[in-house]
């Protein structure tokens, strides 16, 4: 199997790597059309005499500030899973609003402010805070069954302290991000950041407005980057009678291909030590320069004592991953001739497309993915082997103006976190 890819090249980053913005995946988005929630993307959870009213385009929270009167998402997103960025707008009251994340879907279970939920990172916006002795913004952390809270940063909204704002929210496990900005002049906002790598049972995101109205709802994955990895060795080896077990060939093709007289494998390594400082790096694949034989293909990963490629004196007598102490009978099948002890397991088996001279990616795989993340020497070297007995396919190498076969996948490039740290509160 395989894919057709387009590359969007960005920019350059370093040792033949380049990254390109993806945009983020929406998860759910409601404008609240209509006169009733939608419970395949909500649910509510409110104290007694208290209720949320959709109409009008927009919800209502009609509340005491003491009760429990929040709009829950119906699925829960792990932000350490799956980093979101939420985006509204809403129009409070004086005491502002809370938006969480990471949050529980019940109320709080301690003795004492049965108002807030139990466990989440809390974000509130106050506009009445600073006049009240207090933060018009925290960003809060909040452990289940437990009361007062662990403030983590606080700030105040450095323009005229308004009631209608715009608002994003990012939290990707580690860092979250709360930016406002009122909705009628955004010259007037703020941004606050804080570290949390607290993990809570349950990961939903809450609203709550209290005496006020949520107009709009995003939530999504955040920006990603795609990164393409150039190759910084590859070579093909043989078992048969074309180069010998005593030679090879790093010319403008790469064969991985198992019929007599052609009983070939090739590998190739790539320098990621860049991409360690990155995060792990997700829905990995290989992006090849098809030739004329395209049939399926298996690829390994070298173990990493081994994953160090000296080219110029590679051969099959030499290389890794494959039988050479002793060296199986000249021209024999490939496919019979790894050495598993060197290997992984089938991390990604593909096929290239029928047309030459094209370039294609195949399927990703969460192998391929594990095994990159796993790594801690900033070397890769895979073997890319017949898939079966009479099976051949060619792919052009880094040699070719085409510039082989990169290593693809998506990686977060997060801000640096800045927070500021506050003494725990009660309020």
């Amino acid at each position: 199997m395989y894919k057709k890819l387009i590359h969007l090249i960005s920019f350059i980053l370093v040792l033949g790597i380049t990254a390109s913005p993806l945009l983020g995946k929406v998860l759910l988005e409601d404008n609240f059309e209509g006169d009733t929630l939608d419970i395949s993307k909500w649910q509510t959870l409110n104290g007694p005499d208290v209720d949320i009213v959709q109409a009008d385009g927009r919800v209502f929270f009609d509340r005491p500030e003491t009760q429990l009167n929040y709009l829950i998402t119906a699925e829960q997103y792990n932000p350490s899973m799956t980093p979101l960025t939420i985006t509204g707008s809403a129009t409070t009251g004086p005491e502002g609003l809370s938006i969480w994340t990471r949050a529980s879907n019940i109320g709080n279970t301690a003795d004492s402010a049965k108002h807030v939920l139990d466990h989440g990172i809390r974000i509130p916006l106050w506009p009445e805070g600073e006049a009240n002795g207090w933060y018009d913004g925290e960003i809060i952390e909040k452990t289940a069954g437990t009361w007062p809270w662990s403030g983590l940063t606080v700030g105040n909204i450095p323009g005229e302290k308004v009631y209608n704002w715009d608002f994003v929210i990012t939290d990707d496990g580690t860092t979250i991000t709360a930016t406002w900005i009122q909705s009628d002049d955004p010259a007037n906002t703020f941004t606050l950041t804080a570290e949390s790598t607290t993990q809570f049972d349950t990961n939903y995101v809450a609203f709550t407005v209290i005496n006020g109205y949520l107009n709009n709802v995003t939530i999504s994955t955040v920006d990603v980057y795609q990164v393409s990895l150039g190759a910084t060795e590859d070579i093909t080896i043989d078992n048969g009678p074309r180069w010998g077990q005593d030679s090879s060939s790093n010319g403008s093709g790469l064969e991985a291909r198992d019929i007599p007289d052609r009983r070939h494998v090739f590998l190739i390594s790539y320098d990621i030590s860049e991409l360690k400082s990155r995060g792990p790096i997700s829905n990995m694949s290989f992006s090849h320069f098809s030739h004329n034989l395209n049939d399926e293909t298996n690829v390994y990963g070298i173990i990493e004592d081994l994953d160090l490629l000296e080219v110029e004196s590679l051969t099959w007598n030499t290389a890794p991953g494959v039988q050479n102490d002793p060296a199986p009978e000249l021209n024999s099948p490939v496919t019979g001739a790894l050495d598993m002890n060197e290997l992984t397991d089938v991390l990604l088996t593909f096929s290239g497309p029928s047309e030459a001279g094209i370039r294609f990616s195949t399927e990703t795989s969460q192998a391929l993915a594990d095994f990159v993340n796993a790594d801690t020497d900033g070397i890769l070297t895979f073997l890319f082997a017949p898939a079966a007995e009479g099976n051949q396919l060619i792919v052009r190498s880094r040699e070719q103006e085409a510039g082989g076969s990169f290593l693809e996948g998506e990686v977060m490039l997060p801000p640096p976190p800045v927070a500021v740290p506050v003494e725990n509160g009660s309020f």
